[in-house]
Order: structure tokens, then C-alpha cells, then sequence
């Protein structure tokens, strides 16, 4: 349902957050932006735009990682988005989701 979208959009948007802040990471949105989109989002009660906007922060989260040298490295076989990757957003950790 909705809870569950904004639930998704959130932790997709934190570790947008984390890579925007970063002065090592070049990530395409400023901290202002990632907030003014996932505002908006939530704002609308559309799950459907939720979990969009989730989808095109998680393709920037993942897209690489400049401080480990490269690409997001691909443990194999988790299924399902960014799990067990590194990326931007969850570099060195692990747990759900691989953040």
C-alpha cells in the first residue's frame, strides 16, 4: 500500500541524501533537490509516483562508487534491486537490503 511505498521512497531518498552530501561522490541532484522531489512525492499520496521517484534514486544510489574505485560490485544472486550491491549510498555495509 501507501505506507509501504513511502517506506521504499525513504530509504531509497536517505541514501540519496548521504551521496549528495558527500563532497567525494558526484551525484546529479543537490541535497535540496532529493528533499523538494521526496516532499513532493509524499505529498501526493500516489503510490505510484512514490515508488517511481524511489526507482530513479535508487538507479543514481547504484550507478557507482567513486570512493571504492568503481562500479557497484555485484554479490550474485540476491534478487531484487540493489541487495547485497555496493554503491554510493551503502558502501561497506550490509544487512537487508544490502544498506
Amino acid at each position: 500500500g501507501v505506507a509501504g511505498a513511502q517506506q521504499i521512497l525513504l530509504r531509497a531518498a536517505v541514501a540519496s541524501l548521504l551521496n549528495a552530501a558527500h563532497p567525494d561522490v558526484n551525484f546529479s541532484l543537490t541535497v535540496a533537490e532529493v528533499i523538494d522531489k521526496v516532499n513532493t512525492a509524499l505529498a501526493t499520496g500516489d503510490r505510484a509516483r512514490m515508488l517511481d521517484l524511489a526507482e530513479e534514486l535508487d538507479a543514481l544510489n547504484n550507478a557507482g562508487c567513486p570512493l571504492q574505485g568503481g562500479p557497484p560490485r555485484d554479490r550474485g544472486g540476491k534478487g531484487g534491486g540493489d541487495h547485497g550491491r555496493q554503491g554510493p549510498g551503502n558502501q561497506g555495509r550490509q544487512g537487508p537490503g544490502g544498506r
